[in-house]
């Protein structure tokens, strides 16, 4: 091991291989981006005051982020007049998740970027 580390060659070898295999491993990795809108649940539907399509089917909400998140599946997107309605499945599930709330939080995804692109060339930025 002493001899390894002594000859240099080996030692810039081995250290391209593992930034080679770093920054492969980086770009090939696909994270979604999601972004975070303030709703209003309207029985099987939330209203959010953005234009906004989602990337995905699977929406998160919540009242509290620190009590509970829940998951549902969008059936439709509906845009008017600057707003977004987003439809979901399971409505009287949502509204029980909720106990009643009118004003909730909702995270929607909005695409994909690699893992690459958020560590070297998003930094700071918004996610969205």
């Amino acid at each position: 091991m002493k001899k390894f580390l002594s000859n240099s060659i080996a030692f810039y070898l081995f250290l391209c291989i593992g930034v080679i295999a770093f920054v492969f491993s980086t770009l090939t990795i696909n994270l979604e981006k999601r972004k975070t809108f303030d709703a209003v649940d309207g029985g099987g539907a939330f209203s959010i005051e953005a234009d906004v399509a989602p990337y995905t089917d699977k929406i998160f909400y919540y009242t509290d982020k620190k009590e509970a998140i829940f998951t549902a599946r969008l059936i439709d997107v509906a845009a008017s007049d600057g707003a977004t309605i987003l439809m979901v499945e399971n409505a009287e599930e949502t509204d029980n998740n909720l106990a009643g709330a009118k004003n909730v939080r909702l995270e929607l995804s909005t695409g994909q970027e690699s893992l690459f692109k958020r560590i070297f060339l998003n930094v700071g930025r918004d996610n969205g």
